[in-house]
């Protein structure tokens, strides 16, 4: 027994070696040798949110998380609510981010905004665009069947273990620092100040012929392509084998010019699909009149919202979700309320700032190329 102690002692030190080890790479993955730029500030600021708190989600990419502003939503109207998305979302990322939403916060509504089926192959196989989207989820078994549904078996080492990707990103620091500083403040806090939402500070001027205005009696259908098709109906077909009867789908607002037209065409036949299924399909880019959107004031660029397309796009999807699927908030824990106050502060925080920054300007030049909002935020913290 005596002769085993050393044996023992060594085996616990080379245990506690590796713990260390793990325990190392795990903080660097996480915080330092990563992507710390929006998408993965707004998905951690997700995941933060306690469980089974929010009202609705709404999944999609980009379009979303601009044009629609849970604090808002809240302020005005009483309810819940998250995007869960990140920038060039793909297709065969939606069922994932669907049983996600699931998993973590069993929300009355889920809206679905199908922007990824309408691209090409060539956008499904972009892994800056995929990583986005698994560099900040959870390790877990809806994130194991993505990688192994959408991955080839020889790249997928690495989507479990982004620090192989981005080692090289020492080389970042210290001028990285500002999402770094930005996501560690968010985990010790406990909750997103913005709720995900994201702007820029700008009032597109299209140099192209606009054309929304033909949009609403166009009825012409363009096929998806193969593969997005197969996803669309595989997720669609997802829903219905689990009996998930509280999603919608919707197309957001967009403008319109001769290279993205047949992208409306997409749409037209999408919502066939879907409607097929037996799902709601709401096409916002035909009724964008209706919701009072403005081509001339209301972009910030050609497939996103600005300040002002967000606040009368907000208000008019919140009120269609309650008048037709009664979405209702309530139920708060006093800790929630006050985060969600917070959030409507920080909220009109931003929308004066940016609202001034578009009055002075008046370009098309945004203020900065990267972490719009983030470097909006932090001036907000100081």
């Amino acid at each position: 027994m005596k002769k085993a102690k050393p044996y023992l002692l060594r085996l616990l030190k080379v245990a506690c070696l590796l713990l260390a080890i793990l325990v190392t790479v795990g903080i660097l993955q996480e915080y330092v040798l990563c992507r710390n730029d929006q998408n993965r500030i707004r998905m951690r600021g997700y995941y933060l949110e306690d469980k089974d708190s929010l009202d609705m989600v709404i999944i999609g990419a980009s379009d979303v998380y601009a044009g629609f502003s849970s604090a808002l939503a809240y302020k005005n109207f009483g309810y819940t609510s998250f995007p869960y998305a990140t920038e060039s979302a793909t297709a065969g990322s939606c069922k994932a981010q669907l049983k996600e939403v699931i998993r973590t916060q069993h929300p009355k509504l889920i809206v679905i905004e199908i922007n990824g089926f309408l691209y090409t192959e060539r956008n499904e196989n972009n892994e800056g665009h995929i990583r986005k989207f698994t560099d900040n989820i959870p390790l877990n078994t809806n994130k194991i069947d993505f990688i192994n549904e959408n991955l080839a078996t020889a790249d997928q080492v690495e989507y479990y273990f982004p620090i192989i990707k981005y080692h090289g990103t020492w080389n970042d620091y210290p001028s990285g620092t500002t999402g770094l500083v930005t996501s560690v403040q968010q985990d010790i806090r406990g909750t997103s100040l913005l709720k995900g939402f994201r702007t820029v500070t700008t009032q597109f001027k299209p140099n192209k012929k606009v054309l929304n205005s033909q949009l609403a009696t166009e009825e012409e259908r363009v096929d998806l392509t193969p593969l997005l098709e197969y996803k669309l109906r595989d997720l669609l077909d997802y829903c219905k084998s689990e009996n998930i009867t509280n999603v919608v789908f919707m197309r957001m607002p967009h403008l319109i010019y001769k290279k993205t037209y047949k992208r409306v065409k997409k749409a037209n036949a999408a919502g066939d699909i879907i409607k097929s299924y037996g799902y709601d399909f709401y096409n916002f880019e035909r009724g964008y009149e209706e919701v009072g959107i403005d081509p001339k004031t209301d972009f910030y660029n050609w497939d996103h919202l600005n300040i002002y397309g967000n606040e009368k796009f907000t208000n008019y999807l919140s009120k269609l979700l309650i008048d037709k699927y009664q979405l209702t908030g309530g139920g708060l824990t006093d800790k929630q309320k006050e985060d969600w106050d917070t959030a409507v502060e920080y909220y009109d925080k931003l929308y004066s700032f940016s609202d001034n920054a578009i009055k002075v300007t008046k370009k098309k030049k945004t203020l900065g190329e990267n972490y719009k909002t983030i470097k909006m935020l932090d001036e907000f913290q100081g």
